[in-house]
C-alpha cells in the first residue's frame, strides 16, 4: 500500500491545484493524478527532477553496497540503497531535510526509511536549506536485498513533519 501526501508539479509541469488535476485509478508514467484515497501524486520518470511547489529532487544515482556502517540496522538488512540526489527547496523559508521526507519504494511498493546517520558523505538527513538552495548529498537506505527500479516518495517540505496528513505527495522513479 502507498501511504502518502503532499506536492505539486511534474517534472517541468508548474505547481498543480486541486481543482485542476485529474482523477486516475492508477498511478501515470509522469504527472499529477488524484488516487481515489483523495491523495493528489505527481510522478517523474526516471532521470527527470521532481518537482512540488516547495521541493525539488533531483534522483541522480542509486547504487548499491553490502556494508554501509549505521547506528543500527534493522533485522532482515542485507543490501544498503545509497541514493545521490540534489535536493532545492523552492520555498520561502529556510527548511530541515526531515529522516521522514524521502521513503525508498520498491518495485512493490514496501517502504525504506533512510538511517538518520551513516559513513557514506553528504547525508543529506537533518541538513538545513535555505530558500533557492540546492544541496547535494546521499540517502542511504537499509534493505533485505536490491532492486533494479523502485521510487523514491517525497514529501513536501512543509508536510515533512506531519506526512499522514498530506494531500499531495511525490514520487521519482528510478531503474538501474
Amino acid at each position: 500500500m502507498l501511504a502518502a501526501a503532499g506536492c505539486s508539479g511534474g517534472s517541468s509541469t508548474p505547481a498543480a491545484t486541486t481543482s485542476s488535476v485529474r482523477t486516475a485509478s492508477t498511478l501515470p508514467a509522469s504527472g499529477t493524478v488524484k488516487l481515489p484515497d483523495g491523495r493528489i501524486y505527481t510522478v517523474s520518470a526516471p532521470g527527470h527532477p521532481l518537482r512540488l511547489d516547495d521541493v525539488e529532487v533531483d534522483l541522480r544515482k542509486v547504487k548499491w553496497s553490502k556494508s554501509v556502517k549505521i547506528p543500527v540496522a534493522p533485522p532482515g538488512t542485507s543490501d544498503y540503497a545509497i541514493v545521490k540526489a540534489s535536493v532545492t527547496n523552492r520555498g520561502k523559508v529556510t527548511r530541515k531535510i526531515t529522516l521522514t521526507q524521502f521513503w525508498l519504494l520498491d518495485p512493490a511498493r514496501h517502504e525504506y526509511l533512510a538511517a538518520a546517520s551513516s559513513n557514506v558523505p553528504g547525508n543529506l538527513v537533518n541538513k538545513l536549506v535555505n530558500p533557492g538552495q540546492t544541496l547535494h548529498g546521499t540517502l542511504v537506505y537499509p534493505t533485505p536485498g536490491p532492486f533494479s527500479s523502485g521510487e523514491l516518495l517525497v514529501y513536501r517540505f512543509a508536510d515533512a513533519t506531519a506526512i499522514a496528513r498530506a494531500k499531495h505527495v511525490g514520487l521519482a522513479r528510478f531503474e538501474g
